[in-house]
């Protein structure tokens, strides 16, 4: 009861918190799948924790799971605006790239720090049951659209496809952060959506969200995002071979969190030495990013896609 106390806590402060923002992989040895026991969130809980970041944009989800995981680098992040404050210095932090990425944008790890019990079970549901947390946000995105409470703006772009939500930037140059009420949103037609923050991007935006594949793609200098990539629809992203990086979290231990991120990891290894099409390495990401070809499923013949209409 605690914990859901403090679930659903975080979840409300979360979906007014975020209104105050203002527009301003480490090298791995091989793991095993971690064996110890964890108390893991029951749908209920992911509901709430996750309904008031469901509708965000795919590249701030890609960027903000990933530096859920590691909420002692979001307080030193916090600290360094606190004692230094310097933009140009950043990049020079020991953090990890997703956390590294959030600091361009102090109102954000300032709030994430200030509300570091719903930060940790982001990152520890994230984590812990990753195909939970990506199954919730494109169940309440499905929810949010069926009640015409989701659809492209000139801030966002929505696009349907096989069944998975896309919500992606209609600025190259500028991230909006959706601001709602998770409640409403949900469950009744005529639910409002704000667009009052914008966050402008830079090269430190490398992250962006591959939900049929279901994994968070981390870009390189060697593999930079394409011009004019998140305009383009899903099939057109992904028709190029290209050898992009996947993240996965840092190991414990030598083990990794769940079962999930152990396969990941192997079947990385196994395209590393079987195909050209495959993963093939790692780098660092706020954990682990494996470079990866992007064509693998994003190019099936039955694919149905459907960009949702303004309205």
């Amino acid at each position: 009861m605690k914990r859901m106390f403090l679930v659903v806590a975080a979840a409300v402060l979360v979906a007014h918190g975020f209104a105050s923002m203002a527009t301003r992989a480490e090298g791995l040895d091989e793991p095993a799948p971690v064996e110890e026991q964890v108390q893991l969130f029951t749908q209920a809980e992911l509901d709430v924790m996750l309904g008031p970041i469901a509708l965000y944009p795919d590249p701030l989800i890609a960027v903000l799971l990933p530096a859920t995981t590691q909420p002692s680098e979001i307080v030193l992040a916090a600290r360094f605006w606190d004692r230094v404050g310097d933009v140009n210095q950043i990049q020079d932090q020991h953090w990890s790239d997703s956390v590294k990425a959030l600091a361009y944008y102090p109102e954000v790890v300032r709030w994430l720090d200030e509300n570091l019990e719903w930060t940790r079970q982001v990152g520890e549901a994230f984590l812990n049951q990753p195909e939970d947390v990506m199954a919730t946000i494109q169940r309440l995105r499905a929810m949010a659209q069926a009640l015409g409470n989701l659809a492209t703006t000139p801030q966002q772009i929505v696009e349907v496809n096989d069944g998975e939500i896309d919500i992606l930037p209609a600025d190259p140059d500028i991230v909006y952060v959706p601001v709602y009420e998770p409640a409403p949103i949900y469950t009744q037609s005529g639910g409002h959506i704000w667009f009052v923050n914008a966050l402008r991007t830079g090269g430190w935006w490398k992250h962006d969200w591959d939900w049929q594949n279901k994994r968070v793609v981390v870009w390189t200098k060697d593999c930079p995002r394409p011009q004019g990539w998140w305009k383009q629809s899903r099939a057109d992203r992904w028709k190029t071979q290209m050898n992009v990086q996947e993240w996965s979290p840092r190991t414990r231990g030598g083990q990794f969190p769940c079962k999930y991120w152990a396969t990941r990891w192997q079947q990385n290894l196994k395209g590393k030495s079987g195909s050209n099409h495959g993963p093939s390495g790692a780098a660092r990401s706020g954990g682990a990013s494996h470079p990866h070809s992007s064509g693998t499923g994003a190019q099936s013949g039955g694919q149905t896609i459907t960009r949702i209409s303004a309205r």
